[in-house]
């Protein structure tokens, strides 16, 4: 073995930087699957998470399961119901196909003529909560019974550790060779170590998978940072919403400021320059979107005077740029978190009741909150469909 000073000093540092960072991605994956042994399952639902879930009444649950109506649920120890997610969108299936029923329970699915929606989550690095924004968002809608496709663009690849296990890692199909099915039903993935192909130039753009594969999908949810690079542009370019999850913290906000001042720079000179030579679409061609800002920390469930005095000034900068509802969460769940699970990934008994359920109340309002957009921008008949008919 050669001593460090026989290993040679002579080198250019950027001819290491990506075959190492390659060879830890390889064999980091593989690391990962070796010691995720076990597959990942989604919990089951009660009769009453159903009900609220659906807007069907518990008692209908009942009827249809006695009448042989619809998936039949598990019985559990006390002879409850319990149902799958995929249980319950067969569940809206059978009550979409109900001529009677036209507004009982639906699934949100878009028409063929209908906007392929894209909404992308920016977070900046070393914040935990604003890292956790998308895979929360992207099984808040598939629970709401949206088919939704997850990007993972964040080198901190939060989606692939939560979403991307052994089991579930087999293509959908020759033609969606980079697309995953998961464990979550409704959500299908595109991983990092995919996703930063696309960077690289190693795949076809991000647009023209999206004309291939968008009419299976109601929503495409992007994680990605907080970063500028070709990709950032082209993901911005599709988007029909952005969301900058940001911690409560001045670190935060300054990582915002500088990423808003050289976006907004680079943004201007791209899409708005007549004479520019850039293969984006210029700024009229481009529907319009929504801008939001969302605070999602960890403080005991609340924010603290310093945190307080953060959201108080983003309020007042951005006024209704900002979501209403935060994302706050105690600080009990950061080892859940820490171990790729999700609030909607814990069972009973997991985390204090009083934690998990304000905690929960936090996200389903902020996931509320983005669907009323979703569906005002679905709604908004300027906007132009991006994907082949």
């Amino acid at each position: 073995m050669l001593s460090d000073v026989e290993q040679g000093y002579s080198c250019c540092f950027e001819d290491k930087f990506i075959p190492h960072g390659e060879s830890l991605l390889e064999n980091f994956a593989r690391l990962k699957s070796h010691s995720q042994a076990k597959p990942k399952s989604l919990r089951l639902f009660t009769t009453g998470e159903v009900a609220q879930l659906t807007g069907l009444g518990q008692s209908t649950l009942r009827t249809l399961d006695l009448e042989g109506k619809g998936p039949r649920p598990k019985r559990l120890a006390n002879n409850h119901r319990a149902y799958t997610l995929k249980q319950i969108n067969e569940i809206r299936d059978y009550f979409s196909n109900q001529t009677h029923a036209e507004n009982l329970c639906q699934r949100p699915h878009r028409k063929a003529d209908g906007l392929l929606q894209i909404l992308t989550i920016v977070s900046f690095p070393d914040y935990q909560m604003p890292m956790m924004t998308c895979a929360h968002l992207a099984q808040y809608f598939a629970l709401k019974g949206y088919r939704v496709l997850a990007l993972d663009l964040n080198p901190a690849g939060t989606l692939s550790a939560i979403f991307n296990t052994p089991s579930t890692s087999r293509p959908l199909n020759l033609e969606q060779a980079s697309i995953c099915k998961t464990y979550f039903d409704g959500v299908d993935l595109v991983s990092y170590q995919t996703g930063r192909q696309y960077q690289t130039g190693r795949k076809e753009g991000l647009e023209a998978l999206l004309q291939k594969v968008g009419h299976n999908y109601d929503l495409v949810l992007i994680d990605t940072a907080g970063l500028l690079n070709p990709l950032c542009y082209e993901v911005l370019e599709m988007a029909t919403g952005l969301v900058f999850s940001l911690a409560p913290k001045t670190a935060s906000i300054s990582a915002l400021m500088q990423y808003l001042l050289m976006m907004g720079t680079s943004f201007h000179e791209i899409f708005h320059d007549e004479k520019s030579s850039s293969k984006f679409k210029p700024a009229m061609e481009r529907p319009k979107g929504f801008l939001r800002y969302l605070i999602a920390g960890s403080n005991n469930g609340s924010l603290n005077e310093e945190q307080a005095q953060i959201a108080a000034l983003v309020r007042h900068l951005f006024q209704g740029d900002v979501l209403h509802p935060v994302f706050m969460c105690d600080a009990v769940f950061a080892p859940h978190f820490a171990g790729a699970k999700t609030l909607y990934d814990l069972e009973a008994g997991e985390a204090p009741r009083r934690a998990y359920k304000a905690a929960r109340h936090a996200i389903d309002d902020v996931g509320g909150a983005l669907v009323d957009l979703v569906r005002a921008v679905a709604a908004d008949k300027t906007h132009t469909i991006r994907e082949k008919q």
